[in-house]
């Protein structure tokens, strides 16, 4: 079976990680990607090395671009075309069509909401997509709730995964990470994990680092790309001590060596760096936003709640910080069972065979 797996550019991101991941999971698959931004992204070469065959077609015209599209998938005859990307993604649905293609998938990786007009026409692009025999996957129950509320749309639940390297973190790992990072066991470690912009809001957390009390054994590792902005608001607030600015990469260390994991942001779909946090067992901190609601259950038994406040955060991290909390290891057992990677490969794999 060919599969094409269509993108933006091709980031260290949602969609790309897990199909990185879990490249040999797919079964008698031929597995290839297509960038459609104007830049490749810089993960192409990873999911090169990991057996996707990487095309990439840019045009600034969008007819031109989906012409090149069409003739490209007339040419190829995949078997399966998968889209996952929001903007354009019924023009990729008609090119697939008119070119032949035997299943149309369309993941919803957010929580997608509009007004007014725009609304008007994302309820209308769903409804052709499902007329032209688009399947629609949302990455959670609450995208799929909201793809109905929103849009009338039903959708099919098939659980985002992450890297199965990522397992529960025992006392000793703990520390071999932090003495290969040069950190003190009586150190507070907090992490993100995450490429900045403005929803995902780590500022929230530099500004709560800026009023705790005592914060000289604090620090944060900041794991993502397009830190500019937030370097210069920890300068600006007198926490650039007590920040580590590591750039885009592998989180697994920090992770390893995190007495806590914060995720701030103003909306999510499901996020994948939370999946890794929790399969870790660490202790979470979230803001009460859509899509990381997902993980209020009794199984997730580390994790914290708590509004889109700065002073929430402080004093939150303050408590922590006089008791810290051990890893669990029922969450992260409960969350390699819900968010397993061969399980929901094997439901996608189901909907490209369904006639």
């Amino acid at each position: 079976m060919k599969v094409l797996h269509i993108l933006n550019s091709i980031l260290p991101s949602g969609a790309e990680t897990m199909l990185a991941a879990s490249a040999d999971c797919w079964h008698n698959c031929e597995l290839h990607a297509l960038a459609t931004q104007a830049q490749i992204g810089g993960y192409a070469d990873t999911m090169r090395d990991k057996g996707y065959t990487i095309h990439h077609i840019w045009n600034s015209s969008a007819l031109k671009k989906h012409m090149e599209i069409w003739r490209f998938l007339r040419k190829e005859c995949f078997d399966v075309v998968h889209i996952h990307v929001q903007s354009q993604s019924v023009l990729y649905a008609i090119d697939a069509r008119l070119a032949g293609c035997r299943v149309v998938i369309r993941t919803v990786h957010n929580n997608f909401r509009f007004v007014g007009l725009l609304k008007c026409r994302e309820q209308f692009t769903r409804r052709l997509m499902r007329w032209m025999g688009v399947r629609f996957v949302a990455i959670s129950k609450g995208v799929a709730d909201n793809e109905w509320k929103e849009f009338r749309n039903k959708s099919k639940v098939i659980y985002n995964w992450c890297d199965s390297r990522f397992d529960f973190v025992a006392k000793e790992e703990k520390r071999k990470a932090r003495r290969e990072l040069g950190i003190g066991e009586d150190t507070f470690v907090l992490v993100s994990v995450g490429n900045c912009s403005e929803n995902k809001n780590h500022k929230m957390i530099l500004e709560a680092l800026a009023s705790i009390r005592g914060r000289e054994k604090l620090l944060y590792c900041h794991v993502g790309a397009g830190d500019e902005e937030e370097r210069k608001i920890a300068k600006d607030k007198g926490v650039s001590d007590n920040v580590w600015f590591v750039g885009a990469v592998s989180p697994d260390i920090y992770l390893y060596a995190a007495d806590c994991y914060v995720m701030p942001s103003h909306y999510e779909g499901l996020s994948i760096a939370a999946i890794e946090a929790l399969r870790c067992g660490l202790p979470a901190i979230f803001t009460d936003v859509p899509g990381l609601r997902e993980f209020k259950s009794p199984e997730f038994d580390n994790v914290i709640f708590i509004p889109l406040s700065a002073e929430a955060l402080r004093d939150r991290l303050q408590k922590l910080m006089q008791r810290p909390g051990e890893n669990s290891l029922g969450q992260s057992i409960y969350a390699g069972k819900l968010f397993d990677m061969h399980i929901n490969v094997e439901k996608y794999l189901e909907l490209y065979h369904r006639k």
